[in-house]
């Protein structure tokens, strides 16, 4: 099978760049190794509620261009999310300052210095501070970054920070739908522009030279093409 581009991976990012390219003339072919698109955006529908319900990405956090654009675009209806914070502790739920609480944290951070790890930062800059914020701060930096605290970089933080502030991060919305209401919108651009989409094909080894890619899958498949775009997760090809 001959094909000008094959993009790796139906997350986001794969969507997206197959999409440009497919716009751009490119005859782009994506293979998915699971059973469905989408990546993180993954929504289910409660059948007793009929309510959406996201087991992955859940907010559109701010209002970052690149998915406003398309929401306003398809007129997607969204819902600001509003009300009190709770937090599980010692086995209850309970109302909590989270974000107030882990600001005094983030707050004192700033990239004029010399850099240093998260967990450094903690050591040498907060050491009084009240255990559980720390934890708190830790496990945001862990979940929302998806980073390791002894390494990722204070500056690094910081400049994330700052471009939280220019999106205003610090307000989340639900899209009408769940994410399946975007997605719906990818699949609609992806076929309307001749993408084809092959599902539950795991690459197994991706073979370059000067005269293209040829790429293997599972099922003893074969790809071919000039130019490959692999979009997956950094921990999906540390796995090897």
């Amino acid at each position: 099978m001959s094909l000008e581009v094959v993009v790796i991976g139906a997350g986001a990012a794969g969507l997206t760049v197959a999409i440009d390219l497919a716009k751009a003339g490119f005859a782009v072919t994506i293979l998915e190794a699971r059973d469905r698109i989408g990546g993180r955006m993954f929504t289910v529908v409660d059948p007793a509620t009929k309510v959406p319900v996201e087991l992955g990405a859940e907010f559109v956090h701010g209002k970052p261009p690149e998915i406003w654009d398309l929401i306003r675009a398809h007129d997607l209806k969204t819902r600001e999310v509003e009300g009190e914070e709770w937090c599980y502790r010692n086995g209850q739920l309970n109302t909590c300052d989270f974000f107030s609480q882990v600001d005094e944290i983030f707050g004192p951070m700033n990239d004029h210095g010399p850099d240093q790890s998260f967990s450094d930062y903690l050591k040498q800059y907060c050491p009084n501070a009240d255990r559980e914020v720390k934890e708190w701060a830790t496990g945001y930096v862990q979940g929302f970054h998806a980073a390791d605290p002894d390494a990722v970089s204070v500056h690094s933080l910081v400049r994330s920070n700052r471009a939280e502030e220019e999106i205003e991060g610090d307000r989340s919305f639900h899209i009408d739908g769940g994410y399946a209401a975007l997605l719906a919108v990818f699949e609609k651009q992806l076929a309307e522009l001749g993408v084809k989409i092959h599902l539950n094909t795991s690459v197994e080894k991706i073979t370059w030279n000067y005269r293209g890619v040829e790429i293997e899958a599972a099922g003893a498949r074969t790809f071919s093409a000039n130019r490959a775009v692999v979009t997956l997760p950094l921990g999906v090809l540390q796995t090897g």
